[in-house]
């Protein structure tokens, strides 16, 4: 924990490498769960709190950024992030397992245009609504509502990541199955 005086750590992680490099995770299926899930991955597992972070590109900050892991009451966790410097936060929940529960994505495009995606978990179903608008036009228009079939073994891409630092697997192990491999969801 860190003391009143101290100062914030903050790493300097390079932005594109890091989030390929953590695609690879495992997958198979918790009964119980309101979506297929994950017995490889436990959300506990990973430090919970508040993380500060510089996205950097060819050695420059692009965005500073700060990351937040909580445990719900009701055993879920809630994973957040904001980007200041890509105008973008997000919101993922979902089962101790990875089973995504719902997400939100906010974020102000370089144009100006203001963009917003909920998604709604069910099972094997997921319902997102979009919205697309520019600021002079006013409030946001009524939201596109799209359905899909979640497949086993769907992790939200938002956290992707934390999935695999869940994982009980040590240095240089290999996740190499193909019917291993991760299933994400991208609506965008």
């Amino acid at each position: 924990m860190r003391k009143e005086n101290q100062p914030v750590k903050v790493r300097k992680v390079p932005f594109f490498p890091v989030f390929l490099r953590l695609a690879a995770v495992a997958f198979a299926q918790e009964p119980s769960s309101p979506a297929p899930t994950s017995t490889l991955f436990d959300a506990t597992r990973l430090r919970t709190g508040e993380f500060h972070y510089q996205v950097v590109k060819e050695g420059k900050e692009i965005s500073g950024s700060v990351l937040t892991i909580e445990k719900r009451a009701d055993a879920s966790f809630r994973f957040t992030a904001k980007f200041d410097g890509f105008n973008q936060q997000w919101l993922s929940i979902a089962t101790r397992a990875f089973a995504p529960i719902t997400a939100q994505l906010r974020m102000g495009r370089a144009n100006g245009d203001k963009y917003t995606m909920d998604l709604v978990y069910d099972k094997r179903r997921v319902t997102a609504a979009v919205s697309r608008w520019k600021p002079e036009a006013g409030s946001a228009p009524p939201n596109k509502e799209f359905t899909a079939e979640v497949m086993s073994g769907t992790v939200d891409q938002r956290i992707d990541w934390a999935a695999v630092l869940s994982s009980p697997l040590q240095e240089g192990s290999s996740l190499n199955s193909q019917s291993t491999m991760p299933r994400r969801v991208s609506v965008m």
